[in-house]
């Protein structure tokens, strides 16, 4: 099943809304914001994301602000919704799309595949 997904997002970032969300998170999960090392960077070998002497402090670092300038909600309206099920038996195409623009109101399409 493939989706494909048509959305206005907007980006959260340092505000009252990530602060709350931010106070409510488990530190833990504050720990996936904390790594020091960038996403996508190369490495040689297998890696967390974290230097050892940041790994090792990951439990201060996770109390501490350094994760939360990393931390950011997106707020999607989503506008319509393709589905593509893909099977043996034939492909099946489904769009949803909002009626108007800002509508809980919603019809579907079917689509070839």
């Amino acid at each position: 099943t493939q989706l494909r997904l048509n959305a206005s997002v907007t980006i959260q970032h340092a505000n009252a809304i990530t602060a709350e969300a931010w106070q409510q998170m488990q530190p833990m999960s504050r720990i996936c914001y904390s790594a020091d090392i960038a996403p996508d960077t190369q490495t040689a070998d297998i890696s967390s994301g974290f230097t050892d002497q940041q790994w090792d402090e990951r439990q201060e670092i996770a109390n501490g602000p350094y994760g939360y300038q990393n931390f950011a909600i997106l707020e999607m309206t989503i506008n319509s919704i393709e589905c593509l099920d893909l099977s043996v038996n034939g492909h099946q195409r489904i769009r949803f799309q909002r009626t108007d623009k800002g509508s809980n109101a919603w019809h579907h399409q079917w689509l070839a595949p």
